[in-house]
């Protein structure tokens, strides 16, 4: 009802999911628990972004920084932003799936718009945009 009023008044109505699970999954694929091809093109073509997604995920910082700060999620925003939109085509996530099987089209990643603990922790603060 909500999606056909907005519609009706010519508005493409936007949600936000969380990508629960997303960082596990990336640690998991570096230390080779799980093949994530996405994520061996990095660390061969894109050395800087790989570590700073692997920080990301990890929370623990880059060599020579003292924190996983905002030029590590600068530095990495390409290669997480292609590894979260990977883990939510592979259907691994939820409630991305809840709203990709409703309808929803996922048009981007957001990155630190969950800076929560939980958010932080489980994706690295990115959240997946739908429009419907």
């Amino acid at each position: 009802m909500a999606l056909e009023d907005s519609k009706s008044q010519g508005e493409d109505p936007v949600a936000l999911s969380t990508i629960d699970g997303l960082s596990r999954w990336i640690v998991g694929g570096i230390e080779g628990k799980n093949e994530i091809a996405l994520l061996n093109e990095l660390k061969s073509s894109d050395e800087t972004s790989f570590e700073a997604c692997k920080a990301i995920a990890t929370g623990i910082p880059r060599p020579g920084h003292s924190v996983v700060g905002q030029g590590t999620y600068r530095d990495g925003e390409g290669g997480w932003g292609q590894l979260a939109t990977e883990y939510i085509n592979l259907n691994m996530s939820e409630e991305a799936n809840l709203y990709l099987e409703n309808g929803g089209k996922l048009v981007g990643i957001d990155n630190l718009a969950d800076t929560s603990r939980e958010g932080m922790m489980g994706a690295g603060g990115s959240m997946a945009r739908f429009t419907f």
